[in-house]
């Protein structure tokens, strides 16, 4: 699937989120759901965001990071969000 959801909260299970390990959205939401709360978390359950080359190979252009801690917990996101977001 070449194609994504422009809200990767309301990506559908199958859809891949990082691009480089080949974690879909439903592989983030299952760390979450047991007990993943930083994006290590996730990484060491998953794989995600642990290979580099989401850059070249995310149809967004960039690395899965940013989406991947979209799925955290509100504050943990927000925390998270202010290394990886730009500033404004």
């Amino acid at each position: 699937m070449d194609t994504f959801t422009e809200n990767v909260l309301e990506a559908p299970d199958d859809e891949l989120v990082c691009w480089c390990a080949g974690v879909s959205a439903k592989g983030i939401r299952d760390a979450v759901k047991n007990g993943a709360r930083t994006l290590a978390d996730i990484r060491a359950a998953t794989g995600a965001c642990s290979k580099g080359d989401c850059k070249n190979n995310n149809p967004r252009g960039r690395c899965c990071s940013v989406e991947i801690v979209q799925f955290l917990p509100r504050e943990k996101f927000a925390k998270a969000a202010e290394f990886l977001l730009p500033r404004r």
